[in-house]
């Protein structure tokens, strides 16, 4: 009889085959968008925070927190849909999962894109 760690061993190359498929699929369109787009308003909308709070941040650490106010509205869509009894859409949790990536992303690089 298999145990637990070997049905989480069995699962592991669906989902990492699943991710990747993902990543492959949209990592081109966020590309896209953030060369269109750039990183001013994601990082101005992260010293307002800062400095709302009487702070000043690096630029890095602004990306970050511009990228927690997107992530937070989104969450924000994901409480209004589930207290309306229904399900959100895939689009509000692909985008936060792209605000995730980009936070990671950014923590790692210090810049966005």
């Amino acid at each position: 009889m298999a145990d637990k760690s070997d049905k989480l061993e069995d699962l592991r190359p669906t989902f990492h085959r699943w991710w990747m498929d993902l990543v492959d699929k949209e990592a081109p369109t966020i590309q896209a968008k953030a060369n269109e787009y750039g990183s001013n308003s994601l990082a101005q909308m992260g010293h307002l925070f800062a400095r709302a709070q009487g702070r000043g941040v690096t630029e890095a650490e602004a990306l970050e927190i511009g990228s927690f106010i997107y992530a937070y509205g989104k969450l924000q869509r994901v409480g209004d849909a589930i207290l309306q009894g229904k399900l959100p859409s895939t689009d509000t949790w692909k985008d936060l999962a792209i605000y995730s990536s980009m936070s990671l992303y950014i923590r790692e690089t210090g810049q966005w894109p």
